[in-house]
C-alpha cells in the first residue's frame, strides 16, 4: 500500500493555513492574566495568558511603540490580536496588536479580600485612628511616565497652624458631572465618544484585511493612533481633576503650597 507521508514542515504549514483561514481567529478579543512575561532586547514581548483552567502563548512585537504601561506577571488585561501557528515549533499562539489593563484585575481582587479581612478584625474602627497632624505642604510634584500620572507631596510639620476657617470645602464626584467644587469650579463630563468610535472602526477595518498586507498595516497604524489619542485624552482629564482639587483646597485656605 502506497502512503503519501507528509514532512513535519508540511503538516505544520497545513495547520497554519487552516487556522489563518478561519475568519473568527483573524480578529479575537481575549481577557486573561499575564504569566511568564519576558521582555526581549529587540522590543518584543513574550508571555502567556491564562484563566482558571487554560492558557495560551502570546507575543507582541514592538510593544514599546504602542503600550502606555509596563505589563507584568499577575496583571489582568484585555488584548486584541490574531491566532496563528509558529511553524518552527508547531505551536499556536496569539499575535497581540493591542493591550489594555482590565478594570478589575487579580491584584485588585486580592486587595479587596485583604481589606475585608482587616475590616472584620476591626482594624478600621474609629478608635484605632489617630488624628492627622496639621502640616504645611512645601511643594507638589506631578510626574507623567508611561501614561501614568504620579503625585509627590512634600510636607513640613514645623509651622504656625493655619487660621481656622468655618468655610466647608466640598468636592462632589458625581455621575452627570465628574467634579464640582464648593468654590464654583466645575469640570464637564468626559466625552470620549468620538475617540471610542474611531478605535472600534479601525478594529473592524483590521479584521477585514489580510494580516501582513499593506492595507492591514495601514489600518493597524491608524488604530494605534486612535487608541493612543483616546488614552491621552482620558489621562489629561484625570490630570485636570487632580489640579482642580488642589486648587479648590488652596483657594479655601485648607492647605498651603
Amino acid at each position: 500500500m502506497n502512503n503519501d507521508y507528509l514532512t513535519i514542515s508540511e503538516i505544520n504549514k497545513i495547520i497554519k493555513y487552516t487556522i489563518e483561514g478561519n475568519e473568527e481567529l483573524r480578529s479575537v478579543y481575549i481577557k486573561g492574566e499575564i504569566s511568564n512575561i519576558k521582555y526581549h532586547s529587540r522590543g518584543h514581548l513574550y508571555f502567556s495568558l491564562k484563566d482558571e483552567t487554560s492558557k495560551i502563548n502570546a507575543v507582541m512585537f514592538n510593544y514599546d511603540r504602542y503600550l502606555s504601561f509596563n505589563p507584568k506577571d499577575g496583571d489582568s488585561v484585555l488584548v486584541h490580536g490574531r491566532i496563528s501557528v509558529y511553524e518552527a515549533s508547531g505551536s499556536y499562539q496569539i499575535y497581540v496588536d493591542s493591550m489594555e489593563m482590565d478594570g478589575i484585575g487579580n491584584l485588585y481582587v486580592l486587595f479587596e479580600k485583604l481589606k475585608k479581612k482587616l475590616s472584620e478584625e476591626g482594624l478600621f474602627d474609629k478608635e484605632h485612628k489617630q488624628k492627622i497632624q496639621e502640616s504645611k505642604i512645601n511643594n507638589i510634584t506631578i510626574k507623567h511616565e508611561n501614561g501614568i500620572y504620579t503625585g509627590i507631596i512634600n510636607i513640613n510639620t514645623n509651622h504656625t497652624p493655619l487660621e481656622h476657617s468655618f468655610e466647608a470645602v466640598g468636592i462632589d464626584m458625581g455621575i452627570r458631572r465628574p467634579l464640582t467644587c464648593s468654590n464654583g469650579l466645575k469640570i464637564e463630563e468626559f466625552d470620549l465618544t468620538r475617540e471610542e468610535k474611531n478605535v472600534k472602526y479601525y478594529q473592524r477595518e483590521m479584521s477585514k484585511k489580510q494580516p501582513g498586507s499593506k492595507r492591514y498595516c495601514i489600518a493597524q497604524k491608524r488604530y494605534w493612533k486612535a487608541l493612543n489619542k483616546k488614552i491621552n485624552k482620558k489621562n489629561d482629564q484625570y490630570h485636570k481633576i487632580t489640579i482642580s482639587i488642589l486648587t479648590c483646597l488652596v483657594s479655601t485656605n485648607k492647605i498651603w503650597i
